[in-house]
C-alpha cells in the first residue's frame, strides 16, 4: 500500500494486461457491457482505486462498478450480519469489527504472510549451513522455494501444554504446580525436502516439527514479551484481543462468537484453533478490563475481585443447597458490583423467547458471549451473493460522471444559492434531473 516508490503507469497496465487474461480465459464473458462489483481493503489508497477504476471504465466499458468493502463481504458469505473478521493477508492481518453490515473499528498488524515466508526462509538456510560441509560454498534458498514450502508442509501448532499441570483458585492466588512424569516419546519423524534450484540437487532433511516454528514465531511471538511490541506488530492473538475489549459490550458480545479468520494465510494447518486457543486463553487470564495495570492499586484491586468472586460463590452454593442461611448482621458482605449482578427475572422476555422457539431456530443474537470461530466462504462469493441479489451499495460510480471528475467528484459540493428561490410543483422542480439521479457519489469509508 506504500506507493511513494511506485510506478502507478506500469501498475495500470499491469492490470490491464490481468484483466483481459481474466475476462478471455476464465470469465468467458460476451463483450456486452456489464456492471461490476470491486472487493477493496477500506483501506485503499486514492491514486491505486483511481487507477483501477480508471482501467475497468475505460478498456472495458462497465456501466457502473460498486465499490464494497472486503470484511463486510466476509460476514455476507458466512451467512451474519455481525463478525468479527480477521484478514491474515501477506503484508499485514487487519482485524474489523462488523456490526449489522457496518464497520465499527479496524486494527492491524505486520505479522502476516511476509514475515512468515522470511522466518521459513530463515529456517531452511539455518538447515542448510548445519548440513554443508566445511569448505563448500554457501547455499541459499531461494523465495520461490521457501513459499513453496510453506505452503505444501508449513503447519502450526496447537497451543503448548506444559508438563506441569496448574491450578487456579477462585480467589486468584499464586498457582499451585503439581508435577506428573511424562509419556514415553517416539522418534520423531523427519522429511526430506528437494531443493531443486541449486546445483547439483540438494535434499535437506529436517524434523517435521521443525516446519511448525516459522508460524509460531512470525505471528504469535511467545518468547517476547509484550512490552516490547509497537502497535503494529502485535502477536495476532493480542490483536484480537484488544479489539475485542475496546467494543461496546453489547456488540463484543456479538463479535466474539462471531469470530472469522480469512485470509490466504489462514489456510495454515492447525492455526485457526491455535488462534481460538490463545484468545480463550487470554480472555480467562485477564477478564475483560481495559486497564492493563492499576500500579500501586493493584492489591487493592485483587482484593475487591477477591471478595466478590467470593461473594458469587457463596450464592451458587446457597442456590444448588437450596439453604438460607442468615448472615451476621455486624459483618455483611460487601455488595456486589452490577456487571457481577444476576439479572432479574423477567416473565415477558421469558415469555418472548418461548415463543420464539416455536418458530424455528433462534435468531442470531441469541448466541453469544463465549469465543466462537465461524468458517466464511470469503469476499468473491460474499460478493456473488450481493450481485445475484442486485443489492445496490452506497459507493456506485457511474461511467460518465467518474471519466469527468474522477475521484473529486465524490467530494465535489452542491452548490447552494443564498438567494431565496420560489417552490414551484412545475417541470422544473426537480432541477432538470431525474427522480432517482444523484447530484454527487461518495467514497464512503474510503474517503
Amino acid at each position: 500500500m506504500d506507493l511513494s516508490q511506485v510506478d502507478l503507469g506500469l501498475v495500470e497496465d499491469k492490470f490491464e494486461r490481468t484483466m483481459r487474461e481474466a475476462y478471455n480465459k476464465h470469465f468467458l464473458l460476451d463483450p456486452k457491457p456489464r456492471r461490476i462489483l470491486l472487493a477493496l481493503s477500506p483501506r485503499m489508497p486514492h491514486p491505486l482505486m483511481s487507477t483501477v477504476l480508471q482501467v475497468l471504465f475505460s478498456s472495458f466499458q462497465a456501466p457502473s462498478i460498486t465499490l464494497m468493502s472486503s470484511p463486510v463481504l466476509s460476514t455476507v458469505a458466512a451467512g451474519l450480519r455481525s463478525a468479527l473478521v480477521v484478514d491474515i493477508g501477506w503484508a499485514e492481518t487487519i482485524v474489523t469489527s462488523v456490526c449489522e453490515y457496518r464497520e465499527i473499528q479496524e486494527k492491524r498488524t505486520v505479522r502476516a504472510g511476509k514475515l512468515l515466508s522470511r522466518e521459513m526462509a530463515k529456517l531452511l538456510n539455518a538447515e542448510l549451513d548445519d548440513e554443508a560441509e566445511p569448505g563448500t560454498s554457501k547455499a541459499d534458498v531461494s523465495f520461490e522455494e521457501a513459499e513453496e514450502v510453506l505452503m505444501r508442509v508449513g503447519w502450526c501448532k496447537s497451543k503448548p501444554k506444559s508438563n506441569r499441570r496448574t491450578l487456579y483458585f477462585p480467589a486468584r492466588t499464586s498457582p499451585v504446580l503439581e508435577e506428573f512424569e511424562d509419556a514415553v516419546e517416539l522418534p520423531e519423524p523427519t522429511l526430506k525436502i528437494p531443493l531443486p534450484k541449486n546445483d547439483p540437487l540438494i535434499e535437506l532433511t529436517i524434523p517435521f516439527a521443525a516446519l511448525a516454528k516459522p508460524a509460531e514465531q512470525a505471528l504469535f511471538a511467545p518468547d517476547t514479551p509484550l512490552s516490547d511490541f509497537d502497535d503494529h506488530e502485535l502477536p495476532l492473538h493480542h490483536l484480537i484481543y484488544r479489539a475485542l475489549v475496546s467494543l461496546p459490550i453489547d456488540i463484543r458480545r456479538l463479535c466474539m462468537s462471531r469470530i472469522i479468520i480469512t485470509g490466504g494465510v489462514s489456510n495454515l494447518p492447525g492455526l485457526k484453533s491455535r488462534i481460538l486457543a490463545e484468545l480463550e486463553a487470554l480472555v480467562q487470564q485477564r477478564g475483560w478490563d481495559p486497564v492493563r495495570s492499576y500500579g500501586s492499586a493493584s492489591a487493592r484491586h485483587e482484593q475487591i475481585l477477591r471478595q466478590q468472586k467470593d461473594n458469587i460463590e457463596l450464592r451458587h452454593s446457597e442456590a444448588d443447597d437450596k439453604v438460607t442461611e442468615s448472615l451476621d448482621a455486624d459483618n455483611p458482605p460487601p455488595p456486589l458490583s452490577a456487571g457481577l449482578q444476576d439479572p432479574e427475572h423477567d416473565a415477558i422476555d421469558a415469555k418472548l423467547a418461548h415463543l420464539a422457539l416455536r418458530n424455528g431456530p433462534p435468531p442470531e443474537c441469541a448466541v453469544g458471549g463465549t469465543v466462537r470461530g465461524v468458517q466464511s466462504l470469503g469476499a468473491w462469493a460474499g460478493a456473488s451473493l450481493v450481485s445475484q441479489l442486485r443489492i445496490k451499495g452506497i459507493v456506485e460510480i457511474e461511467r460518465e460522471r467518474f471519466l469527468k471528475d474522477g475521484l473529486f467528484g465524490a467530494s465535489r459540493e452542491k452548490e447552494v444559492s443564498v438567494v431565496p428561490q420560489r417552490q414551484s410543483l412545475g417541470p422544473g422542480a426537480l432541477g432538470g434531473r431525474g427522480a432517482g439521479e444523484r447530484a454527487s457519489w461518495t467514497l464512503g469509508v474510503w474517503a
